[in-house]
């Protein structure tokens, strides 16, 4: 482990924030898609209101490779985000519109919107680390963060105006994607040279990026598959409990934990390097001990089980931070800067097939208790962090790799 107290620059701190304004945006108008389809405006059934929230999810992936290809290769990363921005912002308005062709154009322009923006973004950003890539780690957590940041704020600030008015809720959502827009535009960026003086040969950069994308599909997977377990057990603890709090509240507990975590961590990988693929062995180990931990609550859970419970969140937020924030930094340093937007658009797609499989998988498990899934999930975790400590030693032994790599 390197010393390394070199700041970051003003771009990532001003990208960081217009992220945050537009994850508030995005995810604030996805908590109030569902309820808008099934409300007597729009008037759909059950059915199909899940069905097109389903396919979202799908469409998402494909306006980020869209978006990829156009930044990379056509007319600039910036240039692609901030009319992705706008675009976001058309949607919102569009959705204020009360019929089902507002509806549609509104989805329609929100989520091309958002794929152009987010990829791009992200891509942005990495750049303005590839002369110090020892400063990826603690800059992709930082953006990692205002995700998070951004989310909370989006679902708590527009689901409550939504529930006043949904048109309050979209037209917010609206503002603040021009907020977002706005930090954007003014940032200015200094996209750095790399100088990497001994480049890994093309085969073991695509190798690693393989292998960083393949982790972070199954580390997601076996948390939805988990997630059936992990939320019949907060459910059951808020209805023994008597917690006094709403239940949206206590549902999202997690991630007000994820939060300071992510700023300790900004912090640790500023002034401190460690190997990636160290960090993301050790959350898979931690995922593992989290689910583990699970298994101690008994199966009709009480007060006295929330100490357990919290212990886990903590344990797996943590390991949360150790692995998604990090993907994004092994991407960036192993990928051409030419065509980073289009790598980072197609990392997402192994990560939406494995969430597929384990949904298609995951319907079998809901007639058993929920420790099925925490084992199974567990177990996985486990091994696949041990493996990875193991390979690590191993190569490191043969002097294949440094500690630095």
């Amino acid at each position: 482990m390197s010393t390394n107290i070199k700041n970051h620059s003003l771009s990532s701190f001003t990208y960081s924030v217009s992220n945050m304004f537009e994850r508030a945006s995005y995810y604030g108008i996805r908590a109030l898609l569902v309820i808008y389809m099934l409300s007597e405006t729009i008037g759909m059934s059950n059915a199909e209101a899940f069905s097109i929230y389903g396919w979202l999810a799908i469409i998402f992936v494909f306006t980020k490779i869209i978006g990829g290809v156009l930044g990379d290769l056509l007319i600039g990363n910036k240039l692609t985000l901030i009319i992705g921005g706008a675009l976001h912002v058309l949607g919102a308005i569009s959705l204020c519109i009360p019929s089902q062709i507002g509806l549609y154009i509104g989805l329609g322009l929100v989520f091309l919107g958002s794929g152009f923006y987010s990829t791009n973004l992200w891509a942005q950003f990495g750049k303005c680390y590839a002369a110090n890539t020892k400063r990826l780690d603690a800059g992709f957590t930082m953006l990692y963060t205002a995700t998070n940041i951004g989310a909370v704020i989006g679902i708590l600030t527009i689901g409550y105006l939504g529930d006043m008015n949904i048109v309050y809720g979209f037209g917010f959502a609206g503002v603040l994607m021009l907020f977002s827009i706005i930090m954007a535009v003014l940032s200015k960026d200094r996209v750095e040279v790399a100088l990497d003086k001994k480049p890994s040969p093309m085969s073991i950069r695509v190798l690693y990026i393989f292998i960083a994308v393949l982790l972070v599909a199954i580390f997601w997977g076996f948390f939805e598959m988990s997630a059936y377990g992990m939320f019949d057990i907060s459910g059951q603890i808020y209805e023994n409990a008597n917690l006094g709090m709403e239940r949206m509240t206590w549902g999202s507990i997690g991630q007000w934990i994820t939060l300071p975590l992510g700023l300790i961590a900004i912090v640790a990988w500023t002034f401190f390097y460690a190997n990636q693929f160290v960090k993301i062995a050790v959350g898979f180990i931690l995922a593992g001990i989290s689910l583990g931990i699970l298994l101690l609550i008994p199966e009709d859970p009480e007060a006295s089980s929330i100490p357990i419970f919290l212990i886990s969140l903590l344990l797996f937020s943590l390991a949360e931070i150790l692995v998604a924030p990090i993907v994004y930094s092994i991407l960036t340093k192993f990928t051409n800067p030419k065509y980073l937007a289009i790598v980072i658009a197609l990392a997402v797609v192994p990560t939406t097939i494995m969430l597929k499989l384990v949904g298609l998988f995951s319907e079998f498990l809901y007639d058993r208790p929920p420790s099925v899934s925490i084992t199974l999930s567990a177990v996985i975790y486990g091994v696949i962090g041990i493996g990875i400590v193991i390979v690590l030693v191993v190569l490191h032994s043969q002097k294949i790799i440094s500690s630095n790599e």
